[in-house]
C-alpha cells in the first residue's frame, strides 16, 4: 500500500469517526435541550399545582364545603325534629328539648358568645321574621361549634358521646334558643315568621 493510500485511508477513517462523535455528540444536545423543555414545563406545572387553590376557585371550594355541611347537617338532624323540637312552624322545643336545655345549662352556654351571636345575627340586615329564622336555621345547623366557647363546645361533645349522639343533633335547639332569645330582644313577634310568603 502506498503512503499516499494510507494516509487517505486515515483521513477517511478519522472522518468517519469525527463525524460519528459530532452525529452522537449533536443527539445528545438535542435530547438535553429537549430535557430543558421538558424539565422547564415540569417546572411550570409543578408551580402552578402548588399555586392551587387560587383566590377563585377557593370561593367555589367554600361555597361548596358550606353546601355540603348545610346537607350534612340538615340530614343528621331531620329524623330528630320529633325529639327535641316540635314539628309545627315555627319551631318550639318540647318537653325534652326543654329538660336538655335545663340539664345541660345550654341558655347559660349561649350567653357566653351572645355579643358576638347577636351582631352576627344583625349584620346580616335581614328584614323579616322569616329571614332571621332561615338565617338563625342555616348557621346553627352548618356551624353549631360558633356558638359555644371551645370549652363548652368539648363538653357538649363529651354529653353527645355519652348519650350515643351527634353534636349536630343539638343544633335545632341551638337554633330556637338563638332565635328566641334575638326575637325576645328585638320585640319580633314570632309568630311573623308564617307571614311570609314563599314565592
Amino acid at each position: 500500500m502506498k503512503t499516499i493510500d494510507l494516509i487517505f485511508a486515515i483521513i477517511c477513517a478519522a472522518g468517519t469517526i469525527l463525524g460519528g462523535v459530532w452525529i452522537m455528540l449533536r443527539h445528545m444536545l438535542n435530547k438535553a435541550e429537549k430535557r430543558g423543555a421538558d424539565d422547564n414545563r415540569l417546572n411550570t406545572l409543578e408551580k402552578r399545582i402548588d399555586e392551587l387553590p387560587c383566590e377563585q376557585h377557593l370561593e367555589y371550594i367554600s361555597e361548596i364545603r358550606s353546601g355540603f355541611d348545610f346537607i350534612r347537617g340538615a340530614l343528621s338532624t331531620a329524623p330528630i325534629d320529633g325529639k327535641f323540637a316540635k314539628r309545627k312552624s315555627p319551631f318550639s322545643l318540647t318537653k325534652e328539648g326543654v329538660d336538655f336545655i335545663e340539664m345541660y345549662k345550654v341558655n347559660d352556654r349561649i350567653s357566653e358568645k351572645w355579643d358576638y351571636i347577636e351582631s352576627t345575627i344583625t349584620s346580616k340586615n335581614l328584614t323579616s321574621a322569616y329571614d332571621i329564622n332561615e338565617f338563625c336555621y342555616e348557621w346553627a345547623i352548618k356551624y353549631p361549634e360558633e356558638f359555644f366557647t371551645h370549652e363548652d363546645l368539648e363538653d357538649l361533645k363529651n354529653i353527645a358521646l355519652g348519650r350515643g349522639e351527634n353534636l349536630h343533633m343539638y343544633s335545632i335547639i341551638i337554633f330556637i334558643l338563638v332565635r328566641d332569645r334575638y326575637f325576645g330582644e328585638k320585640g319580633i313577634n314570632i309568630k311573623d315568621i308564617d307571614k311570609h310568603v314563599v314565592s
